[in-house]
This record gives C-alpha cells, sequence and structure tokens, in this order.
C-alpha cells in the first residue's frame, strides 16, 4: 500500500482524503458539540469518512484550574450530550483519550470510555497504553500536554491504513430530551453592529462588535431556551497590532459579556483568542422577554464566569509584570443554546470506580505506535550519545578555560606595559616642569641683567 502526503491531501490506493480541521485549542466537549451543530458544518459532517474527537486534556485542565474552575457536573453533563449527537449522526467516529496527569483526569477519562462502550464510538486510549508502559513521566517531561508530535504523526497513519476497519456506532434510540440552536448577532434584535470578518491560516469567522451601551435582546423563537456556551473572538483588524500582537497580549487583553434578565444576571469573561466557552451560571438563566446582553465595562459585583487563560487575575500586586486590559466591547460570533433536559446532575462518580472495558470491535489500541520501544530506542541512544556529548562539551570547556585564562594572562601583560608606560609618562612629566622651571629662571636672570631676548636674537632652544 503506497500512501503519501501532497499539498494537504492525503492520497491513499488511488483515492484522496481530504482533511477538515474544526478543532479549536484550550476548549473542552461543548466547543466539539457546537461544531457538530452549526450549519456550515453539515455537509462536511454528512460526507465524512471518519469524525475524530478528543477533549479529555482541556477538560482536565479546565476543571484543575483554581481561577475559572468549571464543574465536574457540568463537564459530564456536556460530554455526555455530545456523544449523544455524535451518535446520531451515524457516522464512523474515533474518541482519542490523550495521557493527562492533571486534576481529576481519571473521572473524565472514565466518562469518555462509558461514552464510548455505550454509543458503540470507536476509541484509542492513549492514557491507557502510557500508564500501563510506564511511560506516562517520560513523554509529559517532553510537553504536559500535548503529546509528542512524532507520536501522533505515526498514530495518524495507522488511523488512515485501517479506515475501513472503524465501525458505525450502535443502534440505539433517542432516549434524551434536548434541542440545540445556534444564535448569531444578526438574529438577535440590534441594529447598527460593527461586523468584522477575521481570517487567519487556521480560523474563518465573522464577528460583531457589542459595546456596553447596547442591550441586545432575544426573538420569541429563542425564549424557553437556556445559553450553554458562547463564541467569541475579541480582536478586529489592528487592534492586536496595536498591543504587540503576542501571546500574553491576547491573553491579558480580555472582555466580559453581561446576561441579564428580571430575575438574574451573570457576566462571562474571554480573553483575545478565538474562545468558545461553556457556561456555569447559565441553568438558572432561562432567556425570556426580558433578557438581553452587553458587554460588561465594569466590576459591578455581577457573578462571574472566569476563565483561566484571561489573564485578568494577574497584576503587579501579584508580582507579575505584565498588567491586564479589560475592553469595553466584545466581539461575538455566537451563543450556543438549549432547552429540554437541561439540568445539570448529581453524579453517580461509584459508576466509574470500576474499569471500563472496550468492546473489542470498538477498541483500536493496536494502533497505537510503538512508544514503549521509542523510549527505550531513546534512553538506549542517549546512553551511549549523553556521555559522549558530556565529554565533547567538557573539552570544549576545558578549551576555553585555557583560552581564558591566555586571555587573563595577555591583559596582566597589557596591564604591566601599560604601567610601565605610565611610570616613564610620570617621570617625563616630573622632568619637563623641571626644565620649565629653569627657563623661568634663566628668563628672570635676563630680565635683570637688562638684556632684551628678543632684541638679541637670543635663542635658549633651537
Amino acid at each position: 500500500m503506497q500512501a503519501k502526503y501532497k499539498s494537504g491531501f492525503y492520497y491513499l490506493r488511488g483515492g484522496i482524503l481530504e482533511f477538515h480541521n474544526l478543532a479549536l485549542g484550550a476548549t473542552t466537549s461543548i466547543q466539539n458539540l457546537y461544531e457538530l451543530k452549526r450549519e456550515r458544518n453539515r455537509e462536511i459532517l454528512n460526507n465524512a469518512t471518519l469524525i475524530i474527537t478528543e477533549s479529555n486534556i482541556n477538560e482536565a485542565e479546565d476543571f484543575l484550574e483554581i481561577y475559572g474552575n468549571v464543574p465536574l457536573e457540568l463537564i459530564c453533563r456536556n460530554l455526555e450530550w455530545f456523544y449523544q449527537e455524535l451518535h446520531a449522526l451515524n457516522k464512523k467516529s474515533l474518541s482519542i483519550i490523550f495521557p493527562a496527569n492533571k486534576g481529576k483526569y481519571e473521572i473524565i477519562n472514565q466518562m469518555h470510555r462509558m461514552l464510548c462502550k455505550k454509543y458503540g464510538i470507536n476509541c484509542i486510549d492513549l492514557h491507557a497504553y502510557y500508564a500501563q508502559n510506564r511511560v506516562m513521566e517520560s513523554w509529559h517531561q517532553i510537553d504536559n500536554n500535548h503529546p509528542f508530535p512524532y507520536v501522533l504523526r505515526k498514530l495518524g497513519h495507522n488511523i488512515i491504513a485501517a479506515l475501513d476497519s472503524f465501525k458505525l456506532p450502535k443502534q440505539l434510540e433517542k432516549s434524551y430530551n434536548v434541542e440545540f440552536a445556534i444564535v448569531t448577532p444578526e438574529e438577535l434584535e440590534a441594529k447598527n453592529l460593527i461586523k468584522h470578518h477575521l481570517k487567519n491560516s487556521m480560523y474563518d469567522e465573522v464577528t460583531y462588535q457589542i459595546d456596553a451601551s447596547m442591550r441586545i435582546k432575544f426573538p420569541k423563537q429563542f425564549y424557553g431556551y437556556y445559553p450553554i456556551g458562547i463564541h467569541t473572538w475579541n480582536n478586529f483588524d489592528g487592534q492586536m497590532e496595536s498591543l504587540g500582537g503576542n501571546e500574553v497580549s491576547y491573553l491579558t487583553s480580555y472582555a466580559e459579556t453581561l446576561f441579564a434578565n428580571a430575575h438574574t444576571a451573570f457576566v462571562r469573561e474571554s480573553c483575545f483568542l478565538n474562545n468558545m466557552l461553556e457556561m456555569n451560571y447559565a441553568n438558572a438563566f432561562c432567556i425570556d422577554s426580558t433578557s438581553f446582553i452587553s458587554a460588561n465595562p465594569q466590576d459591578n459585583g455581577i457573578p462571574r464566569e472566569k476563565y483561566h487563560l484571561a489573564y485578568c487575575y494577574v497584576n503587579s500586586q501579584s508580582g507579575e509584570k505584565i498588567v491586564p486590559t479589560k475592553y469595553e466591547h466584545i466581539n461575538l460570533i455566537a451563543i450556543f443554546l438549549a432547552k429540554g433536559d437541561v439540568e445539570i446532575k448529581t453524579m453517580n462518580l461509584e459508576a466509574l470506580q470500576n474499569p471500563i472495558t472496550i468492546p473489542l470491535k470498538y477498541n483500536f489500541d493496536k494502533l497505537i505506535p510503538p512508544i514503549k520501544q521509542y523510549e527505550e530506542a531513546i534512553n538506549a541512544y542517549c546512553a551511549i550519545v549523553d556521555p559522549l556529548k558530556f565529554n565533547t562539551y567538557i573539552r570544549r570547556i576545558h578549551t576555553q578555560e585555557a583560552q581564558l585564562n591566555q586571555a587573563n594572562a595577555t591583559i596582566q601583560t597589557y596591564a604591566a606595559q601599560l604601567s610601565q608606560a605610565q611610570q616613564s609618562i610620570n617621570a617625563m612629566q616630573v622632568q619637563l616642569a623641571q626644565a620649565s622651571r629653569q627657563i623661568q629662571e634663566y628668563q628672570n636672570l635676563l630680565k635683570s641683567l637688562g638684556i632684551n631676548i628678543e632684541s638679541q636674537n637670543l635663542r635658549l632652544f633651537r
């Protein structure tokens, strides 16, 4: 079987595979669910040969964060929704559980395993492989949040080679009562919104600028829905360039979206990255005729849903050298809504304590590259090469020390010569001062004798 990459496509057995990346960094399964429901992705998903998903690392990270902590029950509710909707597509799907070592990662990993088993989603459990082969610590030293690129590249090759082997999900009746909707600012009751088209090598979105002076209401067809996610990209042409355009600027620049009605209110933080974030307080916020959204420029005591990548909590008092900047507008792409059974329920953690085994037909751990062998080969190589490198470094250090000593000796020689020269100069200055006094004495003597030096054309020195 011959295969090669070319121009962003993958040529395999005479056919062409085209890749569409719908992922957004630093987001949980709410973004995966949101992309499943976006109208612009419908044709891509309907024609997909395989849908690949992962989110456990970000979910473990978001639950762990003290600032912006996402409740575990909310994470698991959204995961259930996502796997339900993924199952409903009736397409071959693959869930990858990446190796995690932060927070309540094992509960979140178990939730993914349970849902893969429940709905018949193909699964590759990299975390279990890392743990069983005791390679977790070694590879996390390279990057604590992202598996080694070479490993993922090999895994990708193996997935492509096994495309025909993946299974369709189980045949199950729909057993939940949730309706989703995505509302863009164009569909809200708003006028004269400033529109920005943001595009780079990864993302292409249309945003609408909402200021604190605006109170934008929801049309009637959205009454009874609850906001479960918000998609923002708080940037527009030239703004980040004025901030320096670096990563810190995107994180320390932030804004807040206000959700309010006659019954309750809360704000949701977002930084200047392309963000799709879940809602924590929204379970108590049912959209009605009094509901509106706006930008929230002040710290007015309204409950805040924090985001750990919006560095508004970093300031000079905490010893940091960077100072956050809050903006009085948001750039909104869409609000993700749900109605029906949206309650965040208490989890039965006991059900996740026992080992969960993925059925053999859906278990594709066999596609995992021999990472343990990679580690052994790297360690064996390093055992040989590291001492050689060390000896080379020692020789270089000794050479540099010898050069430094030689340079110091040369400097000392020059310093001694300089000292001798300075002594000679000092002696000459003494002699010059003595000669100057003698000349002055001769001149005084001639004057006392009444001899005009110029008229006699006398020259003491020629």
